[in-house]
């Protein structure tokens, strides 16, 4: 890790109070006939990457595409809410993320074939087929990997991937089935882990049960979360399960059992949504409806499985009730929870207002308590999903009937007609007013810095000093040393920083 050698003294971690963002773009996308947004993902260098799907055709700013390709797509929005380009697809993608060049590596399931921009892919056989896309920084299809054959026609897999560890699949079954070839015999469900290059890395049955939507994630290190309801489960334990018993469960890269969490949850209408940090920390959020109240109830669990903190989001449900739909861990601890609601809905003590339906987006700290919630300002909104773009801008999308707005930005549509948009939130953290903390020994100023950060230091002390964006990701080269206190921050890009020395740390905002 790259860092500054510079005097540094040892305090106790700072906790600064978070600050609501402010909408601050909103682009739509329309068509002839209805648009759907169905996911997004952050780019790592620039804006974000939205999928969505359309009936006829949909207008790009640079493009008509029209349905002979295909209905879905995905397409680039940049920091500043243009659309850059777009690759159109025949079938849905499951799974998409930003990779680490700026691209995104998208995971595309079909029977027979499917079509990539054009590009015809296809399978020899009748069963679920895997195409495993990667699309660069600039819009082009730079290779796309056929997985054909996954497993037999008559089973409904559900699968997730990341770009460093492949992909996860998690499928019920009778009898027994074959996976890339590999038998896994008695009736149940299987878990599998597939490579970044097609090869079968293992398969085996983890009991008999019904699997969950949403209910798989697989993490860049190969560690499974699975969310199942089981008839009963093959794992290491004295507990006896009842038939419908709920189990959220974790797997390491090689496919051993870890830790299982019961009762989470009570029935497949309760979606659970399943991440990891970098740590190995598990957070687990779900709806729970019960008669007309409602509420969204999220967990952490550490790597053995521990319970760090529990919370609820509460609320008037209606009839399909409140969801979060994303989850990404922050760097300090925290978390951001997307999702949307039906009606209004109470995070702790923060109520964002409107009645419903509206996309929401919320911070809980690394404590499990909430930090803030925002929602559009106004209009109906579906299916929302958020992701935490680079130097911790927060895009979301989701689709509207009324035409919405997110404060002065307005996506405009006719009354019944459905059209998608991306929006753009503001910071996921910001910093108290001065950046100081909480025993002095650390701040920076000014705050926020548009050239120069001078820094407070007590001196007879060494240690490395390192400033990291809010996804942890290694700044410390893009900033040059003036003098043993000030920095010149000008190569940073616009957004929040996380300044640490041992282990005091103080977030600052460049301009």
């Amino acid at each position: 890790m790259l860092g500054l050698l510079i005097p540094s003294a040892i305090a106790v971690p700072v906790v600064l109070n978070a600050q609501a963002p402010i909408w601050i773009w909103a682009t739509g996308f329309s068509g002839s006939a209805d648009v759907h947004m169905l996911d997004i993902a952050s780019s790592s260098s620039n804006g974000a990457f939205a999928h969505g799907s359309f009936g006829i055709d949909i207008h790009l700013p640079f493009d008509t595409l029209t349905a002979s390709n295909g209905h879905y797509f995905i397409a680039h929005v940049d920091t500043l809410g243009y659309v850059t380009w777009a690759v159109q697809f025949s079938n849905e993608i499951v799974s998409m993320h930003g990779t680490a060049d700026g691209g995104v590596s998208c995971l595309v399931s079909y029977t027979g074939s499917t079509i990539v921009n054009g590009e015809s892919y296809g399978s020899a056989g009748d069963g679920h087929s895997l195409l495993l896309v990667e699309i660069d920084g600039a819009g082009t299809v730079a290779g796309a990997l056929n997985i054909p054959d996954v497993v037999a026609l008559d089973h409904d897999p559900v699968f997730h991937h990341t770009p460093e560890s492949g992909i996860a699949l998690l499928v019920a079954y009778d009898d027994s089935i074959s996976i890339i070839g590999q038998w896994v015999h008695d009736s149940g469900i299987a878990l599998a882990r597939i490579s970044s290059l097609g090869e079968l890395l293992w398969a085996q049955r983890l009991g008999s049960g019904t699997i969950m939507p949403g209910c798989l994630n697989v993490d860049q290190q190969g560690r499974s979360l699975v969310a199942v309801l089981w008839g009963y489960a093959l794992l290491p334990t004295d507990t006896v399960f009842v038939n419908g018993e709920s189990t959220v469960a974790s797997y390491g890269p090689s496919g051993n059992y870890e830790w299982r969490e019961d009762e989470l949850f009570y029935d497949m209408f309760d979606h659970p949504l399943l991440r990891r940090r970098a740590n190995g920390n598990a957070l687990i959020s779900l709806s729970l409806p019960a008669l007309e109240f409602g509420f969204i109830a999220s967990h952490e669990f550490d790597a053995s499985g521990t319970n760090l903190w529990s919370n609820q989001a509460t609320g008037i449900t209606g009839l399909f009730g409140h969801r979060p739909s994303s989850m990404v861990p922050l760097v300090d601890g925290g978390t951001l929870l997307g999702g949307y609601k039906v009606g209004p809905l109470t995070f702790g003590t923060i109520n964002p207002g409107h009645s419903g339906p509206d996309l929401f987006v919320s911070m809980i700290d690394d404590q499990g308590d909430w930090q803030w919630a925002v929602t559009e300002s106004s209009g109906n909104v579906f299916g929302p999903v958020s992701s935490l773009g680079n130097n911790t801008r927060i895009y979301s999308t989701g689709t509207t009937d009324t035409g919405v707005s997110f404060g002065d930005h307005v996506v405009p549509t006719s009354m019944g007609d459905f059209k998608g948009f991306v929006a753009c939130l503001g910071d996921a953290t910001l910093s108290n007013s001065d950046g100081v903390t909480l025993n002095s020994t650390l701040s920076a100023r000014p705050n926020p810095a548009e050239n120069v950060l001078q820094i407070s230091l007590p001196i007879n002390r060494t240690h490395l000093m390192i400033v990291t964006d809010i996804r942890g990701r290694t700044m410390t080269d893009h900033i040059r040393r003036l003098s043993p206190s000030s920095f010149d921050v000008s190569r940073l890009s616009p957004g929040t920083y996380v300044l640490s020395l041992g282990e005091q740390h103080v977030r600052f905002i460049k301009e």
